[in-house]
């Protein structure tokens, strides 16, 4: 399981790098020293964020993917000034709009582990429903609040 995960991580990395030449984004149609510069800063960042958190992940015993968590990090980096939205914008607005190629690996392990998936249907239902009645609560609850709060002030 671990050699399946470590593959499609090196399946995903080549992807995003093929995905990065071939991109229809205007940046990198343009392949000025300034914009390629910027393309490999935002491309640096992304994957150091990602490689840490597969170290904190592997550390913490794959608790959590490493690639939730490195999307955490940088989500906070970008929040505290450490890193700066220009920085990966282009990067991320190229990931974004070629979004759908990312599904492929996610596909191929549900083909995977389709008799686990079998095995387990009526669990894993239930906590779809289960988890999607909590966020819907949650939500209204939260907008319920804003609104109140909007009214008052």
């Amino acid at each position: 399981m671990q050699s399946t995960a470590a593959s499609l991580d090196i399946l995903i990395v080549n992807e995003f790098l093929y995905l990065s030449t071939i991109s229809n984004s205007k940046v990198f149609m343009t392949n000025t020293p300034a914009n390629v510069a910027q393309t490999v800063r935002g491309v640096f960042f992304i994957l150091v964020f990602y490689l840490l958190g597969t170290v904190l992940s592997t550390w913490m015993g794959h608790l959590v993917p490493g690639s939730v968590i490195g999307m955490l990090l940088l989500f906070f980096s970008l929040l505290s000034g450490i890193v700066k939205p220009e920085s990966v914008r282009s990067v991320a607005h190229m990931l974004t709009s070629t979004m759908s190629l990312f599904f492929i690996p996610a596909g191929v392990g549900v083909m995977l582990y389709w008799n686990v998936l079998d095995e387990n249907k009526f669990t894993i239902i239930a906590a779809c429903v289960v988890s999607t009645l909590l966020i819907i609560g949650t939500v209204g609850s939260i907008q319920e609040h804003f609104e109140k709060r909007a009214h008052r002030g």
